[in-house]
């Protein structure tokens, strides 16, 4: 997938595929590869000159979590990107289903993960088969995480929030 702004586009720009566009109409249910009904809301994707803080790891809880926060890190001032994401997961034993809007385009995904220290691979199952890896913090409500956003220098975040 693409970074998760592209949510990191892979989960977000895929699931989290890298993000940046303008549209306030909420997208209809995405096609594909699960059985999820889009129902987060959008928002644009803040952006941040400092880096971003260090993963911390953590045990991550199953159960549906909504996308609450994006942000680009280690964006200079003078560069403009406008973006609207919205994103949800639901994550059972080691398997993860998303459903993305990345400037209305709507997207879904089933992927397989696993976490090692501050590490989460993900390996898509579908619509593809593609790989990515995150640094990650996760508490028992949240789930954040840390990608690079794809063909620039900047670090995307995206914070998932129980719902």
């Amino acid at each position: 997938m693409k970074s998760f702004l592209a949510p990191s586009a892979f989960l977000v720009g895929k699931l989290l595929a890298p993000v940046l566009g303008g549209c306030s109409a909420e997208p209809a249910d995405p096609p594909g590869c699960n059985d999820l009904v889009y129902d987060a809301p959008t928002f644009a994707v803040a952006l941040a000159s400092n880096p971003p803080p260090l993963p911390a790891g953590g045990a991550i809880s199953e159960g549906s979590y909504e996308l609450t926060s994006a942000r680009l890190f280690e964006v200079p001032g003078d560069v403009a990107i406008n973006r609207r994401v919205g994103s949800e997961l639901d994550l059972r034993g080691d398997v993860m289903q998303h459903a993305t809007s990345v400037n209305g385009t709507l997207t879904s995904g089933t992927s397989r993960f696993t976490a090692s220290g501050t590490t989460l691979s993900v390996v898509e199952s579908c619509p593809s088969t593609a790989s990515k890896t995150y640094g990650f913090t996760a508490t028992p409500t949240t789930l954040e995480l840390h990608s690079p956003e794809a063909n620039t220098p900047y670090t995307l975040q995206q914070i998932f929030t129980k719902r």
